[in-house]
């Protein structure tokens, strides 16, 4: 299913991120190894469509951010000069360690996307990427990130849905609300995945004039261990600071206790160009 929009919408800012990004190298270093960007269907097809709704010509410079260990790299035709940066060191090996034919064209960086951009010249870039990333930047990351982007240049934008969590988030507040100890700082339902209508008024207001959206499903044989290895149980249970991990076994042994599963979950594709 595809939806085409292109009609200027009124300007609508975009949320502040909810956790720092120091916290978030921590928490993907821990799980660089067992992340699950590959280990679902419903990616690597639908990445794949990607490619079909741009023309973009040899020697287009690709920027992915938040590349992770790199899963996407693997897509990008020979034509293509890629690169991928991470905040999280140990995804950055990971993803060095997967492009194993040692391929010219793709390099990857351990750089804090927000110094990254202070220098990056404008105009730059043909295509950004932000593989479930893009909810981590404020507003002025946002407006530089355009800046960067080539006149004629695209952005694409992968992620979850919000309302794939609204069960474990519920269970996630009563968890917090019993363990006294954690202190509240992260509006889950308003931070953790957009609707389409949010996404695509937010992109016109930066100066986007056509977006696309692709949506697909992504099933999983275990979702707990998907929870935990791509990132969302760990994130939810930073707010209890050095005690994460203990609660993050906590949480997790609570949704086993109540046979918690996440069988199919909704994600989309959004394609914005200039």
């Amino acid at each position: 299913m595809s939806i085409l929009y292109n009609i200027k919408l009124q300007s609508l800012k975009y949320k502040k991120s909810y956790v720092n990004h120091k916290d978030i190298a921590l928490i993907y270093d821990k799980i660089s190894k067992t992340h699950y960007s590959s280990k679902s269907s419903g990616f690597l097809e639908n990445y794949k469509k990607i490619f079909s709704y741009l023309d973009l010509k040899k020697d287009a410079r690709v920027l992915e951010v938040g590349c992770g260990d790199g899963f996407l790299s693997h897509l990008i035709p020979d034509s293509l000069h890629y690169l991928g940066i991470d905040i999280s060191s140990k995804m950055i090996n990971e993803a060095l360690k997967k492009n194993k034919e040692n391929r010219k064209n793709i390099s990857f960086e351990k750089v804090n996307a927000m110094d990254f951009v202070k220098f990056a010249s404008d105009n730059s870039y043909d295509l950004i990427i932000f593989s479930f990333s893009w909810k981590y930047f404020d507003n002025d990351f946002q407006n530089k990130i355009f800046s960067i982007l080539k006149n004629d240049g695209s952005m694409v934008i992968i992620d979850d849905f919000a309302d794939n969590f609204t069960e474990i988030f519920n269970d996630f507040e009563n968890f917090k609300q019993a363990n006294q100890s954690a202190i509240s700082k992260i509006n889950l339902f308003n931070t953790y995945g957009e609707n389409t209508e949010k996404i695509n008024k937010g992109l016109i207001s930066l100066g986007f004039s056509q977006t696309i959206f692709l949506t697909f499903e992504r099933q999983y044989n275990n979702s707990l261990d998907y929870l935990t290895n791509s990132g969302i149980i760990p994130e939810l249970a930073s707010e209890f600071g050095n005690a994460s991990e203990l609660y993050s076994s906590k949480f997790e042994e609570l949704l086993k206790s109540k046979n918690f599963s996440l069988k199919k979950q909704k994600n989309y594709i959004c394609i914005a160009k200039k």
